[in-house]
């Protein structure tokens, strides 16, 4: 999946961090290879976790990947929410402290309208007595305070 990144970003460059984001502006959030922010709320997607990252893989256990932080504004019990999608499907949620900060973030500097990317990863647990495994995590790797490059998208 990074290689994939990678390649979507060839064909893109650099645009300075203050100006207003516009619809083709893109988003990449750094971190330090920690994976320190754990994603909540992946029990009911824990079929999509699986398909993403089936066991038995060569890289072990951990399965890096890409993720969006998509904010969810339409339904009032998501109010405030931000999604975390890998492969465009989701696989939970920011926990709320992360939410927040992020989504001032997002405003304070007008990237409300930039898609917003960071490193990801998912990991699986070690399978239960009787043959069972535990629902994978997401972890993603964000730096605090935020630290971004952005992209912006050639079209035509």
């Amino acid at each position: 999946m990074v290689a994939s990144f990678l390649r979507l970003l060839a064909g893109r460059t650099h645009r300075p961090a203050a100006a207003p984001a516009g619809p083709g502006l893109g988003l990449f959030l750094h971190g330090r290879r920690d994976f320190a922010f754990d994603v909540i709320s992946v029990g009911p997607f824990e079929e999509t976790l699986r398909d993403l990252a089936p066991a038995g893989k060569a890289n072990g256990d951990r399965q890096e990947c890409i993720a969006a932080l998509v904010c969810r504004d339409g339904n009032p019990l998501q109010r405030n929410t931000v999604a975390i999608e890998i492969g465009g499907r989701t696989v939970g949620y920011c926990p709320s402290y992360l939410a927040t900060q992020y989504r001032e973030w997002l405003e304070k500097w007008c990237f409300s309208a930039a898609g917003v990317l960071c490193n990801a990863v998912i990991v699986r647990p070690p399978g239960l007595a009787g043959g069972r495994s535990s629902t994978p995590s997401v972890k993603l790797d964000i730096e605090l305070p935020f630290k971004v490059t952005t992209v912006h998208t050639r079209y035509g």
